[in-house]
């Protein structure tokens, strides 16, 4: 048994037995409480349940198989074959899905996204190439090149603000010329210590009232420093992505004459164009995943 048959058997029983977990959970009444929370993980969990317990039993089919194949009765010996073949290939198909659920989880794969296609060099030719890939993206000549990006589609980011993180100090409100506008510590200053943002108010007589008008243009600030962040990762994707828009820059290549799509980044080429063009794009895209899966495995 190799490594890599070890994980997946590995990766299987500790999806079923999380799912078994689960499910003894649901039916105990002290656990009511977190009800929606249980269903939501079942029902996160059970495509990859099923898909753990077909190659549980499929692997034992297999070790049936061989034993039967090896115990001498020549009246079984072809028909153990054939299962052979078959319980090898599911395991293949298999071990495949379950490549991808071990691959390291986005947080932004719950969004949704923003697909942006531009035409690249190649003047007309590269605007028409461009509404094809729109085609193919949507159901899932031509030396010219396009670009396309693929973005998280922006949601308002909570801020949370940690009262640990906050030094308040307070001093007593004064208007023009040092006067004193009151005779209490009325005024507010709060320093976000992470950030180093300094927010102050002395407008209200009442420290309460000023420290909730401070809070509030913390909370503002913070949220404007939150998107500054996420515009600037943001850009760096798409930059990323994108490029130029150069030949030089090849990411993938669809060639007519051959029929031929060739993914560069993984060295993958596969003879169905047009098949592709019309949306069928599993074989690639898990293909990109397997290899991401083995990048992230081997840093």
């Amino acid at each position: 048994m190799s490594a890599e048959t070890k994980l997946f058997i590995e990766y299987a029983n500790k999806i079923m037995n999380r799912y078994d977990e689960l499910t003894n959970e649901m039916a105990n009444p002290e656990m009511s409480g977190r009800y929606m929370d249980l269903v939501r993980e079942m029902g996160e969990l059970s495509e990859r349940a099923e898909t753990s317990k077909q190659y549980l039993e499929a692997l034992k089919g297999l070790e049936d198989a061989i034993d039967l194949r090896d115990s001498g009765d020549k009246e079984l010996h072809e028909l153990a074959i054939e299962e052979i073949a078959e319980y090898e290939s599911q395991i293949q198909e298999l071990e495949g899905k379950i490549k991808i659920y071990m691959t390291p989880v986005d947080e932004r794969d719950s969004r949704s996204v923003i697909v942006e296609i531009r035409a690249g060099a190649g003047g007309e030719e590269a605007a028409l190439f461009a509404g094809t890939l729109y085609k193919m993206y949507m159901g899932r000549i031509h030396t010219s090149t396009c670009t396309v990006a693929v973005l998280p589609e922006a949601t308002p980011a909570d801020v949370t603000i940690n009262p640990n993180d906050l030094r308040i100090d307070r001093y007593r409100a004064s208007g023009a010329g040092g006067q004193h506008v009151n005779r209490t510590d009325s005024a507010i200053r709060i320093t976000h210590i992470p950030t180093g943002i300094v927010v102050q108010c002395q407008d209200e007589r009442s420290q309460i009232a000023n420290k909730e008008k401070a809070m509030a243009v913390l909370q503002s600030r913070l949220w404007d420093l939150t998107r500054s962040k996420e515009k600037a990762e943001m850009d760096s994707d798409r930059k990323s992505q994108v490029g130029t828009g150069e030949r030089s820059e090849k990411i993938r290549t669809y060639n007519y004459h051959q029929g031929r799509v060739t993914d560069h980044r993984i060295g993958l080429t596969l003879y169905k164009l047009e098949e592709i063009l019309n949306g069928d794009l599993d074989e690639i895209i898990d293909s990109l995943i397997a290899a991401a899966a083995n990048e992230n495995k081997e840093n």
